[in-house]
């Protein structure tokens, strides 16, 4: 199953009305694109005993870089299955302060998620970061990803 199809299927779930140009995800940005990068660091420190680097019930910041102070969208999108995904954090219409806008998720449930961030009505291809979150134990600061 391809990235593209979850993400679809994300963004409808949502009902994020984008045309199907800014549905062609890619791994980076085009150079011209108003959304260039977008990031996911934890806000604490994290240890992990698995692959999965982040973990459920911990808070990580996702930060999107961009070209222009247009609002940004941040998505993260859970696949649940063959072309279907659920969206289960969406920050919407947030203006970026000096090229940078961060949003706070904190995922309730393991799986593979897709985090993207976008601008409404953009024809670039948005950036897309697949993540492997795992069972997390949140130590006031600490997340420990089982």
């Amino acid at each position: 199953m391809s990235v593209k199809s979850v993400w679809e299927g994300a963004l409808a779930t949502a009902g994020v009305a984008v045309g199907a140009t800014a549905l062609t995800i890619g791994l980076a940005a085009p150079a011209n694109a108003a959304v260039t990068s977008v990031r996911i660091m934890p806000t604490g420190q994290t240890v992990s005993s698995s692959d999965a680097m982040v973990g459920t019930s911990c808070t990580y910041a996702v930060s999107a870089k961009v070209t222009n102070d247009r609002p940004v969208t941040v998505v993260a999108a859970r696949r649940l299955g063959p072309n279907q995904a659920a969206t289960v954090f969406l920050a919407t219409n947030k203006r970026p302060m000096n090229g940078m806008l961060t949003a706070y998720w904190t995922p309730k449930v393991p799986g593979t998620y897709y985090v993207s961030a976008f601008h409404y009505g953009d024809r670039s291809r948005p950036p897309i970061k697949t993540i492997k979150v795992g069972s997390g134990i949140n130590l006031s600061g600490t997340c420990i990803v089982l």
